[in-house]
């Protein structure tokens, strides 16, 4: 996990955190990231996925309240507490590519549904919809959180309690607690982060050695065809060489046979001369 701090962050004054927000970015990740640290609206979310769920950026405490979801119109009352939404609540911005209705959030879904897992278990929520909403259930003026399915997210996120040995639980526990007394950063996500997809390093890791030996293989391939192709080339270049060789012999044996008497006079004579200026310097 990436940690970057944006200035734009208030005290969540005597709220607990209660509710998970979900967002999407209609932006880029490392735009979103840039444009939490300085604008003018001071808006920010506590974490940025990015568009292939290949990183999370976490940018304010959850400690703190980010600005993410203080203005509401029309919100569902089971998200609504008579409070700005921000006291209590943790958002989540998703980096869409700048297409929020149509991205592929294929690879996002499982780091997001890793996040959201790891905010409720840290927190006591249940991981359910009454806890994970999208921001256009608390403001009905948006159409956040884009083509997200936040019915799909809960799902994936209920389903992803990934195996730990005794030794990971432990370092989990340590983690708690030197957060405890640490500053900025969300170590223990970091490490469940980690954990829950170490099953999957090993598949990746698997696939990796064989992408990669298949590509020795094609390289091999590559380089065999083109010697192949070049001794083609080479072996045309040699039979065209050999050719022109051929003919000048033919030329040459038609001035020393009795064919010569079929050339004209000019070439004739031509020869001669040239023998004859030969035969000269050689006498002197």
């Amino acid at each position: 996990m990436r940690f970057v701090q944006s200035p734009y962050f208030s005290s969540r004054g005597n709220y607990n955190i209660d509710l998970v927000v979900i967002h999407t970015t209609v932006g880029y990740y490392e735009g979103t990231i840039k444009y939490f640290q300085s604008n003018d609206r001071k808006v920010s979310a506590h974490y940025v996925v990015k568009e292939d769920g290949g990183e999370v950026c976490q940018m304010v405490d959850e400690s703190f309240a980010a600005h993410h979801a203080g203005i509401v119109s029309n919100p569902n009352p089971k998200y609504y507490k008579n409070a700005n939404p921000n006291f209590y609540s943790i958002g989540i911005e998703n980096a869409d590519n700048n297409q929020p209705a149509s991205w592929d959030r294929t690879g996002q879904y499982k780091a997001l549904a890793i996040l959201v897992r790891d905010i409720c278990k840290r927190h006591n929520l249940p991981i359910d919809r009454d806890h994970i909403c999208g921001h256009r259930e608390l403001y009905d003026k948006k159409t956040c959180p884009g083509n997200i399915d936040v019915d799909k997210v809960v799902k994936l996120a209920q389903g992803s309690d990934f195996d730990m040995d005794d030794d990971t639980k432990r370092a989990l526990d340590l983690l708690q607690l030197a957060k405890k007394d640490g500053g900025f950063g969300n170590l223990e996500g970091t490490v469940r982060g980690l954990v829950g997809t170490m099953a999957d390093l090993v598949k990746v890791k698997a696939e990796l050695f064989e992408y990669q030996s298949g590509e020795n293989e094609r390289i091999k391939s590559a380089i065999t065809t083109a010697i192949s192709e070049n001794d083609k080339k080479w072996q045309s270049q040699i039979d065209s060489a050999n050719k022109r060789i051929e003919e000048l012999n033919q030329k040459i044996d038609i001035l020393t046979t009795t064919q010569a008497e079929n050339l004209p006079y000019s070439l004739l004579f031509s020869i001669a001369w040239k023998k004859f200026w030969k035969f000269k310097k050689g006498g002197e």
